[in-house]
């Protein structure tokens, strides 16, 4: 529709967006920029972002450079500190998974430990029914379940965990994760939602998933470890290129402090590792050019 409307249009048209946060592919959205209507257009780059400083765009651009992009990101904003953990003293933070089920389960501990929870999008869009819901299956009490789908789609609660071992399926199997992990778990979720505050200046903690979190900022995030490797060479060219991006999104959301996840770290690592050796071998390439 938003493509169709500009080429209606017979005056002249500024477009701006970001490639790299093309993250909806699975709503089947599509990145407008690459249609033919803008083949012959100028294309000017706005590198610099005031939300963050030099070493979250450094972290940015290992992971942008993966894909092949060579324009660099500055950080113009605060000297953001990058960490493997928020350190302890940390007095509010935000906490970005990949899954739904990991939101879930991020927030079940912090709820544990006496923390207001607020959930970015609302926690009814967080699914924490259809987590009561398998606890019912799993216990026989499909009386108790309010979702029918559950019982539609499974026979037993084994048949549930078998479809999620044969699919791999990431969030049935969070799901599962978070079922056999607590004795007391409708207790559990009982306090979750008592410690949920609609007014994000009343939390504690902040919790989203990596999708919800785009647009948004925070002085202090952390990246959870529930995103799966771009790397992975049974993954395909386009959803490594999604997943890259939505680590991008992610990593590029804190101000002042930003714990990333094991993932960003061994991407760094073979970003790096790719960089060095395109410098060897363009030395080398240099070397015997002067010989010929």
């Amino acid at each position: 529709m938003g493509i169709s409307l500009l080429l209606l249009q017979t005056t002249q048209i500024i477009v701006v967006g970001d490639p790299h946060q093309s993250i909806f592919q699975f709503r089947n959205a599509v990145n407008a920029l690459d249609h033919e209507f803008f083949s012959d257009a100028v294309t000017m780059h706005l590198t610099t972002s005031f939300r963050f400083g030099p070493a979250s765009a450094h972290v940015a651009n290992l992971l942008l450079a993966l894909k092949g992009e060579t324009t660099q990101v500055v950080g113009g904003g605060a000297r953001t500190q990058i960490k493997t953990a928020l350190p302890a003293d940390t007095k509010k933070a935000t906490y970005i998974n990949r899954t739904v089920m990991g939101v879930i389960e991020t927030a079940l501990f912090f709820a544990t430990a006496g923390k207001k929870i607020y959930w970015v999008g609302e926690s009814k869009s967080y699914q924490i029914d259809d987590i009561a819901d398998l606890y019912w299956l799993a216990t026989g009490e499909t009386d108790k379940i309010k979702n029918s789908r559950i019982t539609n789609e499974y026979q037993t609660f084994d048949h549930y965990t078998q479809v999620a071992e044969d699919t791999k399926d990431i969030e049935m199997n969070r799901a599962l994760r978070i079922v056999n992990g607590y004795d007391d778990l409708m207790a559990k979720l009982d306090q979750l939602r008592k410690m949920t505050v609609k007014d994000e200046s009343e939390a504690d903690v902040v919790v989203t998933t990596a999708h919800r979190c785009k647009g948004l900022e925070w002085d202090n995030i952390q990246l959870m470890e529930d995103f799966p490797d771009p790397l992975d060479p049974e993954m395909k060219r386009e959803e490594s290129d999604a997943e890259i991006n939505l680590l991008y999104v992610a990593v590029t959301r804190g101000k002042l402090l930003t714990a990333v996840n094991s993932i960003v770290i061994s991407l760094m690592r073979e970003s790096q590792r790719r960089a060095v050796a395109a410098e060897k071998e363009a030395a080398r390439a240099a070397t015997l050019e002067s010989y010929a």
